[in-house]
């Protein structure tokens, strides 16, 4: 067991802050997945092939649980690598981030829309009375019509677009004495399958490029967000229900209550904030102590792990865990098939609950 005390040892070293620049890139993921060969095996359809992606939405993927399935993965791809003369890849964690980053714009981690429903419920909470599918803005509260929208496969740019045009639909909405409309993440999903097809750039790359996530927390702050995102409201706190299409949702609904603070930002600030987010694990589905506590202990961890460091520092996440399997798995299960140390794997939640279980030991935390 001393192997798998190496690896978490990588792990925690990978666990590092990440670089101010720009935190994870949908367009590098996409060039890493290519160059580290994974295509010679595996396609990556996007969100256009919806029918190819409905296995990982049924089974609610997340980054954590795409950890997990590339953890059980591991020695089979390694094996398949080996026979056809593919070097395995290496990856820092900002890889990762940027694997992951291609995962989220491809829309992996999403519920599928349906455009039907997205038709019908454009029409329902009024969006056509102001914005048609074609045609020209004729002045006044008239806005674009859909075939003028330009952020297609580019969540930020939709997240831009809502706060930027947000007081003055808010306007055009109370002058017309029409109700602000409240949309669930799955509306958004559902509208957002109808709008694409409609739009000039529908057949446009996924894309997600997120910041600094320090600046981020400085416009969290300086936006005043922490106001009302304290205490339980804090963003560790808050359900589960994180998806870029989810946050969206949330963005739209936040639109009213909003207007009283000074709600300008610009697209790259925009993209910092998501990126913060993304450092507090808001977008990753949250572990149990207690049951990643014991699958330490199931999984046969606990034999090699009583020494694992403890202290305060940047948290485990499912990209660092992605990156330090991919870094040295080879050889963790190479001295492991030597040892007579089966490879653990983890399905479903049991990788967040690692993660959490992890954390908690490096940061030590109270149990919920």
């Amino acid at each position: 067991m001393l192997i798998l005390l190496r690896f978490f040892i990588i792990v925690q070293a990978l666990a590092s802050p990440l670089g101010a620049a720009n935190l994870a890139n949908a367009k590098r993921g996409a060039e890493l997945l290519t160059t580290e060969g994974c295509v010679q095996c595996h396609q990556f359809p996007g969100p256009s092939s919806s029918g190819a992606l409905s296995h990982f939405w049924k089974q609610g993927l997340t980054p954590t649980r795409l950890a997990g399935r590339i953890w059980a993965h591991g020695p089979l791809m390694w094996q398949n690598m080996e026979r056809a003369g593919i070097a395995p890849p290496s990856l820092a964690r900002n890889d990762a981030f940027d694997i992951i980053a291609y995962f989220a714009a491809s829309g992996y981690f999403e519920q599928p829309g349906d455009a039907k429903r997205g038709a019908l419920t454009y029409a329902q909470q009024g969006c056509a009375k102001c914005h048609a599918v074609q045609g020209t803005s004729t002045g006044g509260s008239v806005g674009p019509p859909i075939a003028q929208w330009s952020f297609a496969g580019d969540l930020v740019e939709l997240f831009h677009a809502m706060w930027r045009h947000a007081p003055i639909m808010k306007s055009a909405l109370d002058n017309r004495r029409m109700i602000w409309p409240s949309l669930s993440g799955q509306e958004m999903a559902d509208i957002l399958a109808w709008v694409r097809p409609q739009m000039q750039v529908s057949g446009k790359a996924p894309e997600l490029a997120i910041g600094d996530p320090d600046k981020g927390r400085e416009f969290f702050a300086m936006k005043q967000c922490f106001v009302c995102h304290a205490g339980k409201r804090t963003l560790e706190d808050l359900p589960y229900e994180h998806t870029l299409t989810e946050l969206a949702a949330v963005l739209w609904n936040h639109a009213p209550m909003m207007m009283a603070l000074p709600p300008s930002l610009n697209r790259q600030e925009l993209a910092d904030i998501v990126a913060y987010l993304w450092t507090t694990r808001y977008f990753e589905e949250p572990g149990s102590v207690a049951k990643g506590r014991s699958l330490f202990e199931t999984k046969r961890c606990a034999a090699c792990h009583s020494s694992f460091a403890t202290g305060a520092g940047v948290d485990f996440d499912a990209a660092a865990f992605i990156a330090a399997m991919w870094k040295h798995g080879p050889d963790v299960l190479t001295k492991a098939r030597g040892l007579g140390i089966a490879w653990p794997t983890f399905a479903n939640r049991e990788m967040a609950d690692l993660i959490a279980f992890a954390n908690s030991i490096r940061r030590p935390a109270v149990v919920k």
